[in-house]
């Protein structure tokens, strides 16, 4: 809970809401369409690994609230081997 209001602060001192935010995951190779399908978007940036093991997922999408960044990170927490930038 400590770390969820201290990233809150730190995105409210950054961003005037609502704002575009820029995400950025790293998600197995495997559990690429679990991760699209959590995030709910269309729009990614896709580069895979050297290995093809992983690929870098990156996309801004316009948020109106710290709350709600917070609440995507946590959706996408369930994508097994999910890394957050």
């Amino acid at each position: 809970m400590a770390d969820t209001q201290k990233l809150k602060d730190l995105l409210d001192a950054e961003y005037t809401w609502p704002s575009h935010y820029t995400f950025k995951f790293v998600v197995k190779e495997e559990h690429i369409e679990l991760f699209k399908e959590t995030v709910d978007h269309d729009n990614f940036m896709e580069r895979p690994s050297r290995t093809g093991k992983y690929v870098s997922m990156t996309f801004k999408k316009m948020m109106n609230s710290s709350e709600e960044v917070i609440l995507l990170y946590e959706s996408v927490s369930t994508v097994p081997g999910i890394i957050s930038l």
